[in-house]
């Protein structure tokens, strides 16, 4: 599915709110099982997100250019963005160039170099 910018802002607003209803609901009513199973479902959408990260990591490592944000590295950029480390975003963005589609040189789709890996992380199965 194609999108855009806008079509990214409505989906991440959708998310914002869905969390914010979650954080405001009184939990404290439900039983262990009950609580078992909101856990592992948010566990879930948790590991899903690398799976949306890894596309962008890897376009935004493809597209790079040096005279953007003016002329800082990528790690840089993205572990100031993230705030986190740079040793971090390193690493975010190899596993994004191991688990995301690619391209060959003649612009043959290709799939990641772990296609298994990458569909575990797009399905929840693992983070």
């Amino acid at each position: 599915m194609l999108g855009n910018m806008d079509d990214a802002v409505a989906a991440l607003d959708a998310l914002d709110s869905a969390l914010s209803v979650l954080a405001d609901l009184d939990l404290g009513r439900l039983k262990n099982r009950e609580r078992v199973e909101v856990l592992r479902r948010l566990e879930i959408h948790a590991r899903r997100v690398p799976a949306i990260n890894n596309p962008l990591l890897h376009d935004y490592w493809t597209d790079r250019d040096d005279r953007s944000f003016g002329g800082q590295h990528p790690h840089q950029v993205l572990a100031d963005s993230l705030r986190i480390t740079r040793r971090e975003a390193k690493r975010r963005f190899m596993v994004a160039q191991e688990l995301t589609a690619r391209t060959s040189f003649t612009g043959e789709p290709m799939e990641p170099e772990l296609p298994a890996t990458a569909a575990a992380v797009t399905d929840g199965a693992i983070g």
